[in-house]
């Protein structure tokens, strides 16, 4: 037995030694140095389609927000010696995991990091960049989540990166104790970092095009819109969301408000209206946890409000990224920026189907219609005249004049009731301000419209046999390996594969050349648009499959904006 323990210990001590002296046998593709003199070391992925990508994940791009720098605005990483091991991309912020179905509190509070991916033998330098902001309502989600398996099959680089959400990210007291928008500025702290160190990776740094989708294209349409953001990307691509969706901005006075409330109950409490400098001091006080867990004391009724803390304005900070309400922009950089913007087909069944799982909730809501429908649908900071006018309009609209139970039965019309208060009023909106008589830049709209093997409702919702149609996020399955992923039980057919090669095609092209089209296979020139009624590519055939997968088509669900905005006028 001595013997045996004897040759144990000798072969680990072998491996020890060979491990240990492994330094020179690092490809030098994998060394990257950075632009302050410190470098990295990354490992070797393969894309889906088997080519070498040369992955740096977990490069710190800001110091921790931790202690002191809690609530404050983020500090770039100070230059390091020598190099850093960058191997692994599952840092998260603290969160409650949006798919785990105990809702468990995950992450850390040092969690500024980015990842980086390059092709390993491109055909071309230097190469297109892409950065990619993950959505999530700025409270969950993490960069990690988003592999480089599809655009890697092409000669782009990615880059993800994972911001502060929830409280520690947004947070605001309108003062320079707690000036909030932290997570954008974050996000801002990444485009400089990209504009200071890609070329090192044989990137161009002005070929760079930022995307995003729900809460991360709404981030995407904040970072076009504001001057600290000039000449840090190119392109744009929106994806299910952008600042007019009325989850994606909240009023100074709410906001403090909420704020408020929010400390008061972690314990937190104002003891004047100027001591909001004591009170930020407690909160730095407070474990992690709590700052998360709280948040759901700012409930109104179910989840709602879905996003706590959104974006806001900043009065009092002289290096606030908003200074006035984005409804309100007059120098908009971001007008002369490619854009390339769009929906999914059924947005709201990532609302719809969460109320109508839960029997509580049905009944809830069949018996406080008038109440609880201006909560669901946001427009409660309305008079209450107001509030009655639009629920019954919605309520003759959608519903024919039914209600409760009997309207939510009407099940399709219940989710584009979500869907269009939701998402469809913002995006019309926000096109509507950037067409307003202006010169813009090319803008190219789509209506997602192809329902997989996969789908997100699954994953929000448990599995289940009905179709509910293409959910909040489906897209998105199209551009990383989600499908892998732990919550889904589903493959990718042959028409999934077809739907997940163009789709990244567009979308690599469009950052390539600011042109999505032409693409092999595809019998389709998807012109952009620049007034109503909108032209758009829709993309997929759902229910209709007759039609071609690829189309062109004019008039975006053009009785239901009407009707939008003769409400809101």
């Amino acid at each position: 037995m001595k013997k045996l323990c004897d040759i144990s210990l000798l072969f680990v001590a072998i491996f020890l030694i060979i491990f240990a002296s492994s330094d020179g046998k690092i490809s030098e593709s994998l060394k990257v140095t950075l632009s302050h003199g410190g470098g990295i070391i990354g490992r070797y992925l393969r894309s889906f389609n088997g080519r070498g990508i040369c992955a740096f994940m977990g490069i710190p791009y800001a110091e921790p927000p931790i202690g002191k720098l809690r609530f404050k605005n983020p500090v770039a990483k100070s230059p390091w010696n020598g190099y850093l091991e960058t191997v692994s991309s599952e840092i998260m912020c603290p969160q409650k995991k949006l798919f785990d179905r105990v809702l468990s509190i995950a992450g850390n509070e040092d969690c500024l990091y980015l990842n980086v991916y390059v092709p390993q033998f491109p055909d071309t330098k230097p190469l297109p960049v892409m950065v990619y902001f993950h959505g999530g309502g700025w409270f969950t989600d993490y960069a990690g989540f988003y592999n480089p398996d599809f655009f890697l099959d092409h000669d782009v680089i990615l880059v993800t990166g994972t911001y502060r959400l929830g409280a520690l990210g947004f947070l605001t007291t309108n003062t320079s104790d707690s000036p909030g928008n932290f997570g954008l500025k974050d996000q801002v702290e990444i485009l400089k970092w990209v504009q200071q160190n890609i070329q090192a990776f044989g990137g161009n740094p002005e070929q760079v095009t930022i995307f995003g989708e729900s809460a991360g294209a709404a981030s995407v349409t904040y970072l076009m819109s504001v001057s600290a953001t000039k000449g840090l990307f190119h392109r744009a691509i929106a994806q299910s969301g952008n600042y007019l969706n009325n989850w994606a901005f909240l009023e100074p006075a709410r906001a403090i408000k909420r704020t408020e409330k929010f400390a008061t109950a972690i314990g937190c409490s104002l003891d004047n209206e100027n001591a909001w400098g004591k009170l930020v001091e407690c909160l730095r006080g407070k474990s992690v946890v709590d700052l998360v867990e709280y948040a759901s004391v700012l409930n109104e009724w179910d989840s709602d409000p879905v996003v706590k803390f959104p974006p806001t304005i900043e009065h009092d900070e002289k290096d606030g990224i908003i200074g006035e309400h984005p409804k309100n922009i007059k120098e908009n950089h971001g007008l002369k920026i490619p854009l390339l913007i769009g929906l999914t087909r059924d947005e709201g069944v990532v609302r719809s189907l969460e109320i109508k799982s839960v029997p509580r909730l049905v009944d809830d809501l069949h018996e406080k219609w008038d109440e609880i429908l201006p909560i669901i649908l946001s427009y409660t900071e309305m008079d209450a005249v107001k509030q009655m006018e639009i629920t019954k309009a919605v309520t003759d609209f959608y519903f024919g004049g039914k209600r409760g139970k009997e309207a939510m039965e009407m099940t399709q019309n219940f989710t584009n009731m979500c869907t269009d208060f939701m998402f469809f009023k913002g995006f019309n909106d926000y096109l509507q301000q950037r067409f307003n008589g202006q010169e813009t830049a090319p803008t190219f709209l789509y209506l997602f419209s192809h329902r997989g093997d996969g789908t997100f409702a699954d994953a929000y919702f448990g599995i289940r046999e009905e179709d509910h149609g293409v959910c909040h996020t489906d897209d998105i399955i199209y551009l990383f390996p989600i499908l892998d992923k732990s919550m889904f039980r589903a493959a990718p057919s042959q028409e999934d594969i077809f739907m997940q090669n163009n789709l990244v095609k567009l979308w690599v092209n469009f950052a390539t050349s600011g042109n999505p089209t032409p693409v092999d296979k595809l019998d389709v020139t998807w012109t952009p648009a620049d007034k109503f009624p909108l032209d758009y590519l829709r993309i997929g055939n759902y229910k209709n499959p007759s039609q071609p997968i690829f189309a062109m088509e004019r008039g975006f669900w053009t009785e239901r904006q009407v009707f939008l905005n003769r409400v809101f006028k």
